[in-house]
């Protein structure tokens, strides 16, 4: 019985930007960056690269034995998705920026991370909150005139 040599594989170089679990085949593999090299045998692979805060990256990639290739990827973070309640007719601001007239007909998407939201109403009293929104969720702010 023969016992396969590295040159029986091939060889993928993996870089991602976040880390991100590695599947081949639908089998995880591990982590980047502490993930850096597999071996694959020769044929056609299904890569997925998955964060749950990232939209995930899936490829197929076909190698032979004794080739070395290398995938370097970029995955996008998701956006927070945020409904904002104001009293009606307050302006409504996210980061300085006017984002419309409450009540807003949908939710917002938001980059992931700090944010000031408020809001003005006719007579010029403004609310305000800060959101720490985090990719890939959904999160409510209210804001209400204190009692």
């Amino acid at each position: 019985m023969r016992v396969p040599d590295a040159q029986d594989f091939a060889t993928l170089t993996v870089a991602t930007r976040p880390w991100a679990e590695v599947f081949v085949d639908g089998q995880s593999r591990g982590y980047t960056p502490r993930l850096r090299e597999l071996r694959l045998s020769p044929g056609t692979h299904r890569l997925r690269f998955d964060n749950p805060l990232c939209e995930p990256v899936e490829e197929v990639l076909e190698v032979v034995a004794g080739e070395a290739v290398s995938r370097e990827v970029s995955l996008r973070v998701r956006d927070a998705e945020v409904t904002i309640v104001a009293p009606a007719a307050s302006r409504v601001f996210v980061d300085g920026v006017e984002v419309g007239v409450a009540p807003l007909p949908a939710p917002l998407k938001l980059t992931h991370g700090g944010h000031l939201v408020s809001a003005r109403d006719a007579r010029g009293n403004v609310l305000r909150q800060s959101l720490n929104a985090v990719a890939g969720t959904r999160t409510t702010v209210v804001l209400e005139p204190s009692p």
